[in-house]
């Protein structure tokens, strides 16, 4: 079958890879003052509600392997979009559900709706790492880094544009009096946006996606048991290889959502509204030109080196993010976030195939759980994008010199009495919402940031850079001379190549003790040497 751009299937895993992508990061700047608005007595949730998507995410990523390998991934990944597109629905109704126009109540929407909706939309999420499954079945060793590097590039892409989208929504009429407005405003469009793209992408794998397992390779290993001793190799390469992308998603991707409140309090570059994608804009354009050097690079570096050069360019990142004075100048927030965006774009490409030439590899010892170990490394990316946001949340916070001068979430409010009389005003505490009136929450017009401060974020970054500097040096002196030693050459082994010896090899794994097997009857043309 292999990867083309011609295949129906792979644009389509494409699609689908690129919708759910987009819809984490289309609520990214919205979400926070969504959460403020309606509840804003239970901020220190936030850090959750950021990051529970990402939660079931990770939680379900094996159950949905367990059924692709059950019952196949078109199924699988129908039933993940349906969960995607529920959960966005439920996400965009919490403030009409909550909300009631016709009495004199100051309470706006229901937070239980926006916990459940992105817990429900983060499950149909889990689908992410059947795109991996999908390429790493139908793509040689050769094919391997492009076919996915393009699926981990457009989800790139897709978490980059997310945002801008959400800044076209600044012109848009944000009172939230009627019905219609409530249901469609700054704080739910993201939600029904992500319920469009993801739509689409249903109708679109429904259409044209075939499952890959009649691939002569599948059938074989679906009937290889996997037996725990009878896998050292699999064992130790897993372990290592998630235990890095934790760690290197952790940072990445922590850093990465706090990228406003690093803007707007350290670097104090967020006046009003209309500057929100300033915090973003060196991001996309680094991840873009990041993905332009892979493109056309790619057949000359190798997939590991690219992984070394992500990890390093998120270490430059998280040291030029160190305050040397206060406040820092702009331009090094630019820097900063571009060096991000070039670790986020290579990384996630490069390191995820990497690892499943590794799977393959190792496939005669992962057998019927083939799917199970290839999806494990992306649950255990998703964890990493929870557990990053909720502890840096908790870390990092901000410091007020002067309560009046820095108020990165200030709100405008308007007081709405009987008369239909619009008073403006800043904040419900004011006076202007009484009994008589509707306290009607505005878009956050301006923010004051000024005397805003992180102090937190020095000796943050400077762990996080040791950090990073250390995982490259265990990769570069350890793990990858290890890994270039023992390396198998699998291009000429391929089985969707039609070899038939290694199909023969195959099938006696399936019959016999797979060690044994492995070591007595390997095929004479593959050699022990690196890629």
């Amino acid at each position: 079958m292999g990867f083309s751009w011609r295949n129906r299937s792979a644009i389509a895993v494409l699609l689908v890879g690129f919708a759910l992508a987009f819809d984490f990061s289309v609520v990214a700047i919205s979400i926070q003052s969504y959460w403020h608005i309606v509840a804003p007595d239970k901020s220190s949730l936030f850090g959750f509600v950021f990051g529970c998507y990402d939660l079931t995410q990770f939680l379900f990523t094996p159950l949905f392997a367990f059924l692709s390998d059950k019952y196949g991934l078109r199924i699988t990944i129908l039933i993940s979009l349906v969960f995607n597109i529920a959960g966005n629905i439920i996400y965009s109704f919490a403030l009409y559900a909550g909300t009631n126009t016709s009495s004199n109540s100051q309470t706006l929407g229901t937070y239980e709706m926006i916990i459940v909706g992105r817990l429900i939309a983060g499950i149909g999420s889990a689908s992410l790492a059947l795109g991996v499954v999908y390429f790493t079945k139908i793509t040689t060793i050769a094919e391997r880094m492009s076919a996915i590097g393009f699926y981990r590039i457009a989800q790139t892409l897709a978490r980059t544009m997310g945002p801008f989208s959400t800044f076209a929504l600044e012109g848009l009429n944000f009172q939230l009096v009627t019905d219609s407005q409530l249901l469609f405003n700054f704080y739910t469009i993201p939600g029904w946006m992500a319920v469009g793209i993801s739509l689409v992408a249903l109708i679109v794998f429904f259409i044209f996606f075939e499952n890959p397992d009649n691939a002569p390779a599948a059938g074989v290993l679906s009937a290889t048991p996997f037996v725990r001793s009878r896998a050292p190799n699999l064992l130790y390469h897993v372990g290592v290889l998630c235990t890095v992308q934790f760690v290197i998603t952790f940072i990445l991707m922590s850093t990465y959502s706090q990228l406003f409140g690093i803007a707007a309090a350290e670097y104090h570059m967020i006046g009003n509204a209309s500057d929100i994608w300033l915090s973003y804009l060196a991001v996309g354009v680094a991840a873009g030109t990041a993905f332009d050097f892979w493109r056309r690079f790619r057949n000359f570096i190798n997939d590991y080196t690219f992984v070394l050069y992500a990890i390093g360019s998120g270490a430059l990142s998280c040291i030029f993010f160190i305050d040397y004075r206060t406040p820092p100048p702009q331009a090094l927030f630019y820097v900063a976030s571009s060096f991000l965006g070039i670790g986020i774009a290579l990384y996630f490409a490069n390191m995820e195939a990497f690892y499943t030439k590794k799977m393959t590899q190792y496939s005669a010892e992962a057998g019927r759980n083939f799917n199970f170990f290839t999806a494990l490394h992306a649950a255990i990316s998703a964890l990493g994008r929870f557990v990053g946001p909720l502890i840096f949340s908790a870390a990092i916070f901000i410091e007020q010199s002067d309560p009046s001068a820095c108020n990165p979430l200030f709100n405008y409010y308007r007081a709405y009495d009987e008369g239909s009389t619009y008073i403006d005003g800043a904040l419900a505490a004011d006076g202007l919402c009484t009994t008589d009136s509707v306290c009607l929450l505005m878009f956050p017009l301006e923010f004051y940031t000024n005397a805003c401060s992180l102090p937190q974020i020095t000796p943050w970054m400077a762990i996080l850079a040791a950090v990073l500097l250390g995982v490259i040096l265990f990769l570069k002196l350890y793990y990858l001379p290890l890994h270039s030693k023992h390396q198998i050459e699998m291009i000429n082994m391929d089985p969707l190549e039609g070899n038939d010896k290694v199909l023969m090899h195959q099938k006696l794994l399936a019959e016999g003790d797979a060690a044994t097997v492995y070591a007595e009857n390997r095929p004479a043309e593959i050699e022990s040497k690196p890629l």
